[in-house]
Parts: structure tokens; sequence; C-alpha cells
């Protein structure tokens, strides 16, 4: 009993998962499942067309022979199939577009639900592993799927029906003399009902292999996109960066990239080599019982048509009918094991879908300010990453006044971008609050506040696009503005050499023509952005961290006479990039340990910004010895 809720359980879970596809499908592309049921449809009509028509006309040549009853049957078979294929074909065009359009409606779909999730959802690596393997299980079909085994299982039930109405006449086909022995049993309709119950026994025997080894062959294919990562990832990754071909060639990895991928290859096999076996059983099985009840089959109507039951067109007919039996019950069979298994595809769908969304309720307006000024406040902060038990942020009291400009320096990995994340809204604290003018930034209009900040952050990410597009982040943007944005950020110089201006693409993923940038153009183009979104809130996370500290201090310097009046936060490990700054903040830990300008945060000598400007004072000295010497070469 217990086993046999258990199937019912899977079966009504496996019903609620199809028919939710289905109702998304109709949503994504309304013609898609009508084309193709009707199609199928047709073609049902077209096969036993093809089967009924050619037995009558062989019935006449064998029979009476009336020619004007032989023009009007062929006529009618051609011009049948005539309208029958076209009709076919133009469904299937309209189906494969349907379905295309499916897909990139069902790849939308997706990534408006990861819009909707709140940053931390985002960043969780075990949503986005999630997301990664939805993509990669995509392959198959995705929803698309579900529209082609249903069709496959219409088609062979429409199948199986028609099938049987048709060899319903058998029932009054007997031959009109006495018979005896074995030719008695074969004319009458014992026969054609034992020939009927062994066909189902194999069916369900089949059946069983199939759903057995058809699982097992799945489970197997589940492992094909892990072996493929690896030999994606060299080959699509990392090989066509240009900058790994210098390690590739300098560091020997030639042999380390083969050897991975020759690892990879032999699990591959491996695992084909099982699905193939599996497969075989599968095969074997399907085609001995196919092929042993095609010869009963064959048997059977040959008796029939020797004891004069029906002549030879009948012959060919029933015949042809019991195979397409036979034929679509394994096909129903191979169907519902297979829509099992894409139930597992549309569980990890609807699951991402289910995840909650994030919080969209409005949210109190910006509090008013004077001439735009706007205060931030740290309010006894405590902060850990989802998953985690360790604190990232500690107590943390910080008030960011309002026009100033401040500094969050410290080693790495002491929870200064953390600190960003949680100014901008990206994150919740753990305990305390953060403020806006006084008003908890929680109960704020989440768009509205998020409006207030230009950030250029130090994993900033651009467009494959045109360099307009990637300064506003917009198709449509002012160009005038754009071009002195770029200027501002140190790219004006650069930006006359390419060749179509702002719409020049950068990169070559879709235009072979796209320039490629260095990473320090990139960096200026990332500041030309921020600077264009004109936020009274400026926040540069180390977006320069490649550059070396004198290169990177002259672009914080640069940077904040360009946003003069603004309330700006720069974050750096380098500690002489900041000594502009009105006011220095030393984090260690998730702790605040000293506030201060640089020189009152140097006259303490046994604090940590002292230790910190000391242990770095040798490099900013060497690589200010190395520009001068490469001024006077």
């Amino acid at each position: 009993m217990s086993e046999r809720n258990s199937r019912f359980s899977v079966v009504k879970k496996d019903g609620r998962l199809i028919l939710r596809a289905l109702r998304l499908v109709r949503s994504f592309a309304p013609g898609l499942m009508f084309c193709t049921l009707f199609s199928s449809l047709l073609s049902v009509v077209q096969t036993y067309l093809n089967i009924y028509l050619p037995a009558m006309i062989l019935d006449e040549f064998s029979g009476e022979r009336r020619l004007n009853t032989l023009i009007v049957l062929v006529s009618v078979f051609l011009g049948a199939e005539l309208v029958l294929h076209t009709a076919q074909k133009f469904l299937n065009v309209k189906s494969s577009v349907f379905g295309k359009l499916c897909q990139l409606k069902e790849e939308m779909y997706l990534n408006q639900k990861s819009f909707s999730l709140d940053y931390p959802a985002m960043e969780d690596p075990a949503i986005r592993m999630e997301r990664q393997t939805i993509s990669e299980n995509r392959g198959g079909g995705g929803l698309n799927t579900v529209v082609e085994y249903v069709n496959a299982l219409f088609s062979s039930v429409l199948s199986i029906f028609t099938a049987v109405a048709l060899l319903c006449e058998i029932f009054s086909c007997h031959a009109q003399t006495a018979l005896s022995g074995f030719l008695r049993f074969a004319d009458s309709d014992w026969a054609l009902l034992c020939l009927g119950a062994l066909v189902l026994v194999a069916m369900i025997h089949i059946g069983r292999i199939t759903a057995v080894n058809g699982m097992d062959v799945y489970r197997s294919s589940l492992e094909m996109p892990q072996i493929y990562k690896v030999s994606h990832y060299y080959s699509n990754e990392y090989l066509d960066d240009a900058s790994a071909l210098k390690d590739v060639h300098i560091f020997g990895q030639q042999q380390t990239i083969l050897d991975s991928f020759s690892r990879a290859f032999s699990r591959w096999t491996q695992t084909c080599i099982h699905m193939q076996n599996k497969n075989g059983k599968i095969i074997l099985a399907s085609s001995v019982t196919n092929a042993l009840f095609r010869a009963l089959t064959y048997l059977f109507v040959a008796v029939k048509t020797y004891v004069g039951a029906f002549g030879i067109g009948s012959f060919y007919k029933y015949s042809a009918c019991i195979s397409n039996l036979i034929q679509s019950s394994g096909q129903i069979v191979a169907t519902i094991v297979n829509l099992h298994i894409v139930t597992t595809y549309f569980q990890l769908f609807f699951d991402y879908l289910d995840l909650p969304a994030a919080q969209q309720q409005p949210g109190a307006p910006i509090p008013d300010s004077e001439n735009g000024a706007y205060e931030i406040e740290f309010h006894h902060v405590f902060f850990r990453y989802p998953h985690t038990d360790a604190d990232v942020l500690e107590d943390v009291n910080l008030k960011i006044r309002s026009g100033e400009t401040l500094a969050v320096v410290g080693v790495n990995g002491s929870g200064k971008t953390t600190l960003i994340k949680l100014m901008c809204g990206l994150y919740k604290p753990t305990k305390g609050y953060i403020s806006l003018n006084g008003t908890d930034i929680q109960a704020l209009d989440r768009g509205e506040y998020m409006k207030l900040f230009s950030v250029v952050f130090q994993d900033f990410k651009l467009f494959s696009f045109s360099l307009g597009f990637n300064v506003a982040a917009s198709t449509d943007y002012d160009p005038k503005k754009a071009e002195q944005c770029l200027t501002d950020a140190g790219m004006g110089e650069r930006l006359r050499d390419f060749y179509n201006g702002l719409e020049t693409p950068i990169y070559k993923d879709f235009d072979i023509n796209g320039i490629e940038i260095s990473g320090g153009e990139a960096q200026k183009i990332a500041i030309a952005r921020a600077i264009y979104k004109d936020g009274p809130i400026v926040v540069l996370d180390e977006p320069t961290a490649a550059l070396d500290p004198i290169a990177e201090a002259e672009v914080y310097e640069h940077f904040n006479g360009i946003i003069k009046g603004k309330t700006a936060v720069f974050i750096s490990h380098r500690l002489s990039s900041c000594r502009f700054c009105d006011r220095i903040v030393v984090f260690r830990r998730g702790h605040i340990l000293q506030t201060g300008t640089h020189t009152e945060l140097l006259s303490d000598g046994s604090g940590e910004y002292f230790r910190l400007w000391q242990a770095q004072a040798q490099y900013y000295q060497q690589e200010a010895f190395a520009q001068e010497h490469r001024q006077l070469l």
C-alpha cells in the first residue's frame, strides 16, 4: 500500500508540474500548442488514409476493376495527400516560430525573476548555482519539451484509437466456407482477442524495462553538464581571454590543459558507454518484441486472407494497423517515461520561480534636505553574510556628513566593501540600523534611495556594446554629456581615436570591429558612468586596485576635483590615495579603529594608520622614484 501511495504521489506531482508548464507555455506562445496538436492530428489522418485508400484500391484491382471507381479513389488519395502534406508543412513552420518565441520568452522570464530577487539572494552561491543548473538543462529544449511530449502522447493515443476502430472490422470478417483445426481457430474472434492480449502484455513488459533503464540513463546524463564544465571553462572562458594565452606559453600550461581535457574525455566516455549499455537493453527488448509481434500479426492476417475472410487490400490495411498499434503503444510508454524525466527540469525551474521576490512595497519618500544635503549615519551596525556564523562588521558607528570627502582604509578583508553594500541598501544590517537625514533607510522607497548613489565597485562590469551605452547604461543618452563625462574621467584623447565616436562598440563579442580596451581605460569608462549618473553621493570602491599606488592616487585626486561639492566616499587599502580627504576612517576586522585626517592619524605613532603607513611608505617611494625615472627617460 505504501509503495502504491508513493507511486500515486509521484504521478500527482508530475501532473501538477506538467500542467503548470503547459499554462506557462500557453502564456509565452499561445499558438504553439494548437499548431503542434493540429499538425499531429493531420499526421495521424494522413497515416491512416495512406493505409485505408491504397487498401481499397488494391481490393478494387483484385476484384471488379471498375475504372471510374479506381479514378475516384486515386484522385481522392492524391488530393488528400497534397492537402494534408501542405497543411502539415505550414503548421510545422508556425510551430517552429512559436517554439523559438517560447524559448526566448522563457529566458526573459528567468531574467525577470532574477531581477526581482533582492541582492543577497542574487549573490547567494546556492541560488546562483540553481540558476546555472537551469541554464545548463535548458539545452534539451526547456519548457518546449512539455509540448513535444504531450504532442507525442496525443498522437500515439489518437493513432491507437484509430487503429482499434479500423481493426474492429476484422470481427465481422470470416471465411465463407467451413474450416477445421488451426485454420478454424485462426479465423475466430478468440484468435484476435488472444493476439491483442499478448500485445498488451508485451507492451507492459517493454514499458517496465524502458522506465527502469530510462531513469538510469537520465541519472547518468545529469553528469554530462559537470563533465562539460571543465572543457567549457578552458575553451570558452580561459583560452578565449587573450591575456591567458601569455600564461599558457610562459608557464607551460599546455600539457595541464590537455590533461584536464583527457580526464574529462575519459569520464565522458565511461558515462556514454554506461548510457549506451542501458539504451541497448531498451532497444534490444523493444526490437525483439516488435519483430516477434509483427511476425505474429502478419501470420494472423495472412491466414485470414488465405481462408478468404478478406482480400489482398485488407491484408495490407489490417497488417499496417496492427503494426501502428504496436508502435504507438511503445511510443506511449516511452513518452510517459520522458515526461517523468523532464519534470525534474520543471521542478528546478519552478523552484527558482517560487523564490521570494524582494519587497517592492512603496516606502517613504526621501527626506527633504536643504540644497541636496544628505547625511548618512551607521547606528551600532552589526552584519554577517547569509549562511555564515561570523560577523563581518561589529558595532560600527559612523556619520558621513553631507559634502564631506571620506576615505575608508584598511587591509583587504577588513569590511570596507561590506560597509558600502550596507550603505547603498544592498544588504540589511544584522543588528542596528542606517539612517538618511535621521530616517531609517529600510523605511525609504528603495528605488528612490538607490538614485542617490553613483558607485564604481572594484569588480565593475562593462557591456560589449557601444561606448555611449556603457557610459549612460542606456540606449538613449545625451551625447554631449557622455563626451564630457569621458573627458572628465580622462578618456577624452582616447575617445578621439574611436572610429565611430560614442557609437563605437567595445570588445569584439558582437562586432569584429569592436575596440579592445585596456584595464585602465575600462576603469575610466566605469568612472565616467558614475559621473553621468550624477548622484549626490559618490563612491569609489577600489576600482583602480590594479594600478600602481601613484597612479591610483592621481585618479582619486582627479575624481575628487570633478565631483566637488558632492558627498564622496573613497575605499582603498593604499593610504597614499586618500591623503587629500577631509576625514579618514581606519577599518580592521570589521571594527573602526581610528578616525581623523591624514596628519592627525600619522601623529599617533602607536595607531593602526601609522603602522600601515610605515609598512607601505617604501613602496610609495619606490613608485615615485620609478615614475620620475621614466619621465627623465
